[in-house]
């Protein structure tokens, strides 16, 4: 004799899948905790982005010019790191991402391993590779060697504001 066939209501399905749908954000959500975790930075969660506290919160004089950087770099470009971060390879991200890391080498103690961690994890000979573009950039677009100038001159000021 056949079992008759249990009748799920469409709640129970639309529910579930919610439910997988929410678990799967969830795990995005935890890996992205734990990079920000291995990059020993302070970060608020403000409405799915992620925003640097103020400076005040850091303690070692590299992590308050790191947090310096990615802010003034950021708000130059009008992009949030997290954008910046992302493992994507649009011409636009890149460059952002390399301008960051130029910007890290310049100004931190931090080696080309812990920049590239810091930026996205990446390696030291992508952080290389990032260097050179910018100076090569800047060698021969002038935009791009007044934007940098700009940013330099920024961060500049910032840092002697800390000091």
């Amino acid at each position: 004799m056949k079992k008759p066939k249990k009748i799920i209501p469409v709640e129970e399905i639309l529910s579930n899948r919610l439910i997988m749908e929410i678990k799967e954000q969830t795990k995005s959500f935890v890996s992205g905790l734990n990079f920000i975790n291995k990059s020993e930075l302070y970060f608020n969660l403000n409405l799915g982005e992620l925003e640097i506290l103020s400076d005040a919160e850091f303690t070692d004089k590299d992590k308050v010019r790191l947090a310096l950087i990615k802010k003034i770099v950021c708000k130059y470009y009008g992009t949030s790191f997290g954008v910046i971060i992302q493992r994507k390879r649009d011409r636009e991200i890149v460059f952002k991402r390399q301008v960051v890391q130029f910007f890290l080498d310049q100004y931190t103690k931090y080696g080309l391993v812990k920049i590239g961690n810091l930026t996205g994890g990446y390696d030291h000979a992508t952080v290389i590779h990032a260097k050179k573009v910018v100076n090569d950039l800047m060698d021969s677009d002038s935009t791009i060697r007044n934007e940098m100038r700009e940013m330099d001159s920024i961060i500049k000021k910032a840092l002697l504001k800390k000091k």
